[in-house]
C-alpha cells in the first residue's frame, strides 16, 4: 500500500515520522502489534489511515479468537462424545457378556446405566429444545 494520502485524507494531519531516540525503542520492544503500529506511524499515514489499519486489525484478531474457539469447541464435542461412546460400549458389554465375563458390580453397573440413559434422555431435550427455537 503506497503512503499517499487518498484525495478524502489530503486535508487531515500528517503524523510527523519517529524521532531516533523513538525509532531505537521501537527496536528494543518485542510486542509484534506495537512493532506494526510503529512502522505505520513512521511511513507517514494520516490519522485516519492509522485508525483504519487498527480497526482492520483489531477484526482479524477477534476473527482469529473466534476461529480457535470454534476449533476447541468442536475438539471438546468430540471427546464428550467419544467418551459416551465407550461409556455405552462398556455398558453394553457388561450387560451381554457372561458373568465370569463381566468386571463391574451391580452397583456399578445401575451407576453405569443411570450415566446412559441420562445422557440419550439430556441428548433428546437439547435437540428438542434447540428444534423450538429455531
Amino acid at each position: 500500500m503506497s503512503n499517499q494520502a487518498f484525495p478524502a485524507d489530503a486535508n487531515l494531519k500528517k503524523i510527523p515520522p519517529l524521532s531516533q531516540k523513538a525509532k531505537e525503542e521501537l527496536e528494543e520492544h518485542t510486542d509484534d502489534r506495537a512493532t506494526n503500529e510503529g512502522k505505520i506511524f513512521e511511513a507517514g499515514y494520516t490519522e485516519a489511515q492509522v485508525r483504519k489499519f487498527q480497526a482492520r486489525d483489531n477484526y482479524r484478531s477477534k476473527k482469529n479468537f473466534r476461529s480457535n474457539f470454534d476449533k476447541l469447541m468442536i475438539i471438546g464435542i468430540w471427546a464428550t462424545a467419544i467418551l459416551f461412546l465407550i461409556v455405552c460400549v462398556v455398558w453394553v458389554l457388561n450387560l451381554i457378556f457372561p458373568d465370569n465375563w463381566r468386571w463391574l458390580t451391580t452397583d456399578e453397573m445401575s451407576k453405569l446405566q443411570g450415566f446412559v440413559t441420562g445422557g440419550v434422555i439430556a441428548t433428546t431435550a437439547v435437540g428438542q429444545i434447540k428444534k423450538r427455537m429455531d
